[in-house]
């Protein structure tokens, strides 16, 4: 891996406050053996950054899946600048299928600002995701109903004041 590439994923660990595996790049230094696959480790959770030049598709969540299930890991970050679309949530119900609870979060772009990172003020996003059916009525053809079956919204998403979200029906 070249020179440009090591950096690029230091400054990622740094901003991410990961602890990097046998460099000394993010907020420390594990000197643990490694073969190369995960980057580092944060809270008790392995760290993965995923292709720079591609989308995180499946083969590549795949591949983390089975690496942790080779060292006995149960907790991964893989942190990336997009993910394949649709993706999610089949990966992540096959992960926690396998006992691995697999954290897919987003690099922002404020890892490129230094003062961000050295302020500790950068924010690496979970996914969202909306999984829907469609529905059409049988008797009417120009009537559709789309039903939420699963969904995935980020916490900072959510209004924590104002009135009560309460269930609606759009006609």
């Amino acid at each position: 891996m070249g020179r440009k590439e090591n950096e690029f994923r230091e400054l990622i660990l740094r901003a991410y406050k990961a602890m990097a595996f046998g460099g000394t790049e993010g907020a420390g230094s594990v000197n643990a053996p490694q073969d190369g696959f995960f980057h580092g480790a944060r809270n008790g959770r392995l760290v993965v950054i995923g292709p720079i030049n591609l989308p995180v598709g499946r083969l590549f969540v795949e591949e983390v899946i089975t690496e942790c299930r080779k060292r006995g890991a149960s907790r991964v970050d893989v942190l990336a600048f997009e993910f394949e679309m649709g993706l999610f949530p089949a990966v992540l119900e096959e992960a926690r299928g396998k006992g691995i609870d697999l954290a897919p979060k987003y690099i922002p772009a404020e890892v490129f600002d230094k003062r961000a990172v050295n302020k500790g003020q950068v924010v690496f996003h979970d996914i969202s995701f909306v999984e829907a059916m469609t529905r059409y009525d049988r008797k009417n053809k120009l009537v559709v109903s789309i039903e939420l079956t699963d969904f995935s919204v980020q916490p900072q998403n959510i209004p924590t004041t104002g009135p009560a979200v309460t269930p609606w029906q759009s006609r």
